[in-house]
């Protein structure tokens, strides 16, 4: 009968504190889009490793393709195998409707988001791969910068949190799932 309390209690905490599972999902969701596309682009300042692969050598060399068009094939590539391997979030979709209480098109718009937070984090880190290869000051203020970003957000919802005198979980989902915010492409 214990584990029937804590479930009875962890409802009735996150009934007080009017949390929904959808919010948690949404909340959890952005955290992960935000970690990938920061491991994203803190990997795309060290070496072209992560794009290229050994067999573009094969094609960059001996064939008569300009550098371009062999990152324009590795990207198109990459973003096909990562969005194929992507497709096993369908099976999830039964997952999503029934235990956490989305509905259909719930579901299936963070499955797309999903996809969409692989293909901007892949052509994210060809930027600035380029970008910090083309130019040395940006690789030199890439982390910096990052950092700061994070820093930026991490200090508006603490001071948000702070404001507010509420609960923790509370704010963070008052902060980042707000609904104006939710059409910013990156967030």
């Amino acid at each position: 009968s214990e584990p029937e309390e804590e479930v009875g209690e962890e409802t009735d905490y996150f009934k007080t504190i009017g949390v929904t599972a959808g919010d948690m999902v949404e909340l959890i969701a952005g955290v992960v889009i935000l970690m990938m596309f920061v491991f994203m682009a803190m990997g795309a300042d060290k070496s072209g490793c992560n794009i290229f692969l050994p067999a573009d050598v094969n094609l960059l060399f001996p064939s008569p393709m300009r550098p371009q068009s062999v990152l324009m094939f590795r990207l198109a590539t990459q973003l096909g195998v990562a969005l194929f391997g992507s497709a096993y979030m369908l099976f999830q979709l039964p997952n999503l409707i029934v235990n956490v209480g989305l509905s259909l098109a719930g579901g299936l718009s963070i499955i797309a988001v999903w996809c969409f937070a692989i293909m901007y984090g892949t052509l994210l880190q060809v930027l600035l791969y380029a970008l910090s290869s083309t130019y040395p000051v940006v690789k030199k203020y890439l982390r910096p910068v990052i950092y700061g970003v994070l820093a930026l957000i991490a200090g508006g919802f603490l001071l948000f949190w702070k404001q507010g005198n509420g609960d923790f979980l509370k704010a963070a989902v008052l902060f980042f799932d707000a609904k104006v915010t939710r059409f910013v492409p990156i967030w």
